[in-house]
């Protein structure tokens, strides 16, 4: 210490010459450590960046690993985030590996390099190179999750405003591209499509679920040859004494056919009168038009009866065509309550080997039970509108007057909505995650919180951990609701 002191007071005496010498020493120092630790900021901070970026070109890479411009595409992701010059950055190196990649997995690994120069290097002439060499990588995995998912989609009339129908078929589309990855098959994926009006349509391939007219006669009609001059459509009438709401098979509870009966005669002279809440078909006079183009003027025993069931199926071309078939259709209103229940049934393994594919053939294996190890079952549940029934029209519960639902009238709504509310805990009681969505200005605040309170929590299977219920607004916000369930249905993550 006082050797060190004795040199402090030389230093204090120091003639100007010595002083400046010091101070030049002092502040080359000073400036050396200035420039060291800019440099090992711009270390840091490069190196995050590059993590990051690489991180991200890695998760596009596995999300879309067989798009035939793949490589371009993930290294537009990685310069959109890592910016070409990123503080005065060269890329050396980019690479991406495919690393496995068959019908059930996919994983990617992306590589980067890049050359950041020194500051202080050149400067002080310290170091061989002035420039820095760093490199990250990231390695990503994704597995499309064992799913039987249903579609439970609206098909009413009010979608025909806007194109809203076009948007849904669009967003459904996406879901579908998205989990089933460009493959016409993935192991373990099911999906069935369950478009909803006032009724639902099960399918003509599905008549052995009516019941038998000699012992329970259907109310109307008294045959299926009152349906004539043409066919069963394949909608149905909602069951009575509170089996609409449940998943008891057709055996136990059968079935009646929707049968839209004709006005009466009288106020449907002279003939065809095309008035709302009409429906002028004489009988057997082989005039009807139950095109979808006719909309509210339409008429007819199947008035108002939308596309049928797609029931579970492993081919996406299949659940393309249903979803690119999907059109509005009139009359009746809104009961997404039969929607539901329906896409229940597409999922219930009491229903097992009950479901015919639309050429006939019957479907042996599905759906699976509830607590199947390596299959979860989903329903998504879309609605543009409130549950609603116009008056004086016939529905799944007939005409208002009817009284199927035992309520009188003035609460039919609030009935209907109850008996939505009681499926929709059925189905997360059996472990079904629900996913609801909620499209365009027409759902009223207490719809909305009806498919909210109908939805999964987000923590009901750790497998699904995201957002449950949401509201689309728009068409672009309902592509991206699409998205964001889809997303939750695939397993992608880093894992290095």
């Amino acid at each position: 210490m006082s050797g060190v002191l004795s040199v402090v007071r030389d230093l204090a005496r120091s003639e100007q010459g010595a002083t400046a010498l010091l101070t030049a020493m002092v502040a080359t120092t000073v400036v050396g450590a200035m420039l060291t630790a800019f440099d090992i900021a711009r270390l840091h901070l490069t190196q995050t960046r590059l993590q990051l970026s690489v991180d991200a070109a890695a998760l596009a890479a596995t999300r879309d690993a067989t798009s035939p411009t793949l490589d371009g595409d993930v290294r537009a992701v990685f310069d959109a985030n890592f910016r070409p010059g990123f503080l005065g950055t060269v890329v050396a190196d980019f690479a991406v590996l495919p690393l496995v990649q068959d019908d059930a997995t996919v994983s990617m690994q992306i590589k980067a390099e890049v050359d950041l120069p020194s500051v202080l290097s050149p400067m002080l002439s310290i170091v061989a190179s002035d420039l820095f060499y760093l490199e990250a990588s990231a390695t990503t995995l994704r597995r499309t999750l064992g799913v039987e998912l249903a579609l439970v989609l609206d098909n009413t009339g009010s979608m025909r405003g806007g194109n809203k129908i076009g948007a849904l078929r669009d967003a459904a589309q996406l879901l579908t591209d998205i989990v089933f990855d460009g493959r016409e098959s993935v192991p373990n994926l099911q999906v069935a499509v369950v478009p909803y009006t006032a009724t639902v349509n099960i399918g003509d391939q599905h008549a052995f679920w009516l019941a038998d007219p000699a012992t329970a006669p259907l109310i109307p009609p008294a045959s299926m040859a009152d349906f004539a001059p043409t066919d069963w459509k394949g909608c149905v009438l909602a069951r009575t004494g509170g089996e609409d709401s449940t998943e008891t098979p057709p055996g136990v509870a059968p079935l009646d056919p929707f049968f839209y009966p004709a006005s009466d005669p009288a106020v449907c002279t002279p003939f065809p009168k095309k008035q709302r809440r009409l429906n002028c078909w004489p009988d057997g006079a082989g005039q009807v038009d139950e095109r979808n183009g006719a909309q509210n003027d339409g008429y007819g025993p199947n008035l108002g009866c939308g596309p049928p069931i797609l029931p579970l199926t492993e081919s996406y071309d299949a659940v393309t065509a249903t979803i690119a078939g999907m059109q509005p259709w009139h009359r009746g209103g809104t009961m997404a309550n039969m929607g539901l229940v329906w896409g229940w049934r597409a999922l219930s393994p009491d229903w097992r080997g009950l479901w015919r594919r639309p050429n006939g053939t019957a479907i042996t294996d599905r759906p699976f039970d509830y607590d199947h190890p390596s299959t979860r079952k989903v329903v998504v549940l879309m609605t543009d509108g409130n549950n609603e029934w116009y008056q004086d029209d016939y529905t799944a519960y007939r005409f208002p007057a009817d009284d199927v639902l035992g309520i009188g009238g003035g609460k039919r709504t609030v009935e209907i909505n109850a008996r939505m509310l009681a499926a929709c805990t059925a189905l997360k009681t059996n472990g079904v995650v629900v996913f609801t969505v909620t499209f365009g200005s027409a759902p009223s605040g207490a719809t909305q919180k009806l498919y909210r309170d109908c939805a999964s929590a987000p923590d009901q299977d750790p497998a699904f951990p995201g957002l449950k219920y949401f509201h689309a607004p728009t068409a672009a916000a309902l592509s991206a609701s699409f998205s964001d369930i889809a997303g939750q249905l695939t397993e992608l993550r880093l894992i290095q």
